[in-house]
């Protein structure tokens, strides 16, 4: 039996990044390989036993602590889900075999350079979501080892949904939707400033935008509803209505989960291209899809006329084909991707050891303005009675605010 070793953040988190790993683990024990996951967020038996109640294919799948790494052996493949981590390959070289793969999921603009050169070399192959990310890495870095893979999507569903023609409900309404983190990236700031140019500017009071998400920036957006008097118009974390459009705006993507899972349940998008281009490449094929630029009349025009068109069902089944072709196939073309000669550099070093690589990997994520938070927030998850409460959605979400309320302090 194959096996791979998949190395991340947090599998017991939410996001993006937790979503594709999970989605690995799903892909890989379908496939029949054997599955081990080593999560640098320090966690309980609690969070496996949920983690496989809900995940069916996580039941056979081994996790252990990140100190637990000299444990990794000789899988196949070891996978290294987040760019922080590169710097574990010179000593996974050191004691596997494995071929080492490398996955860029944030924008590359927001990736650290010093990183990538210091550690591109120990790496057999890096995966990137699209053919110019690509493209830039080779010629940037001078790195060949890459290639262009879509991110999985085994949790996207493909059945066909109730599809509604109009986006303006029966009683007039006109309902937009975003779902992203709270931070500058996501530009959510945009799309608040948008919907005060439609509401306050063109008169259009039936317009509601319903935000969804958590982060530092979560205060702002309340001090913008509150200065453009938009408290009946825009809607922070309330239930979202089942006829919309969802609204992007971020400023960079490399893939854009939340976008296609929009696609997939048939309802219309409206998308930002983002500052690189790269979700017009992923996304570019798609119908029932509008482009915005970032200005606020002429995309106030756009959505405008993206309102009044009718919403053919043909559009969203030609959509769900596309999603089908994405989803289908993604260990077959992953091992076609990687069926090359591992010629990642093997250079040793006396520095080459687990406790030294994770002093590295604890002081690069030091610089996260984030990092001391998270610890406390997951220290606290350890404790049996509040780990049990943070457990609880409605109190995850309580611990989620007072550590972004705590950290906008922290900024001022």
């Amino acid at each position: 039996m194959k096996q791979i070793a998949l190395i991340g953040f947090n599998i017991f988190g939410t996001g993006g990044t937790s979503q594709s790993n999970i989605n690995l683990i799903e892909e890989f024990t379908e496939a029949e390989y054997a599955v081990s996951f080593y999560n640098f967020i320090p966690f309980a038996e609690r969070d496996v036993r949920h983690l496989k109640k809900e995940i069916r294919s996580a039941m056979n799948v081994d996790f252990f602590q990140f100190n637990h790494l000299d444990r990794i052996g000789n899988p196949d493949y070891i996978f290294i889900t987040r760019e922080d981590f590169f710097c574990l390959a010179p000593y996974l070289r050191h004691v596997s075999n494995a071929k080492i793969i490398g996955e860029i999921h944030a924008p590359l603009p927001m990736v650290n350079e010093s990183v990538m050169k210091q550690y591109l070399p120990y790496m057999s192959f890096v995966r990137v979501a699209t053919k110019s990310i690509q493209a830039q890495i080779e010629l940037h870095y001078d790195y060949h080892r890459v290639f262009a893979q879509t991110v999985s999507l085994k949790h996207v569903r493909v059945s066909k949904h109730e599809h509604e023609t109009s986006l303006i409900e029966r009683n007039g309404n006109v309902n937009f939707a975003v779902r992203a983190r709270f931070d500058d990236v996501k530009d959510i700031t945009y799309a608040i400033n948008l919907m005060d140019y439609l509401v306050n500017n063109l008169g259009h009071h039936n317009f509601r935008l319903y935000i969804t998400g958590s982060g530092a920036e979560g205060n702002s957006y309340h001090e913008l509803i509150q200065k453009y008097s938009l408290n009946r118009n825009i809607i922070i974390n309330g239930k979202t209505p089942s006829v919309h459009a969802y609204l992007s705006t971020s400023r960079m993507e490399t893939f854009g989960y939340s976008i296609i899972e929009e696609f997939s349940t048939g309802h219309p998008v409206i998308l930002y291209p983002g500052d690189d281009g790269v979700l017009k490449e992923n996304f570019g094929r798609f119908k029932d899809c509008v482009w915005i630029v970032k200005n606020v009349k002429d995309d106030a025009e756009t959505v405008l006329q993206f309102v009044k068109k009718q919403h053919n069902e043909s559009d969203y089944l030609f959509n769900l084909n596309l999603i089908r072709q994405l989803k289908n196939n993604y260990v077959e073309q992953f091992e076609a991707n990687t069926s090359g000669d591992d010629l990642a550099s093997r250079e040793q070093s006396d520095n080459v050891s687990l406790r030294n690589t994770l002093r590295t990997v604890r002081k690069g994520m030091q610089l996260d303005k984030m990092y001391y938070l998270r610890h406390a927030y997951y220290a606290a998850k350890r404790i049996p009675l509040v780990g049990a409460l943070l457990s609880q959605s409605g109190f995850r979400q309580l611990g989620i605010n007072i550590v972004s309320a705590l950290r906008g302090k922290k900024r001022k």
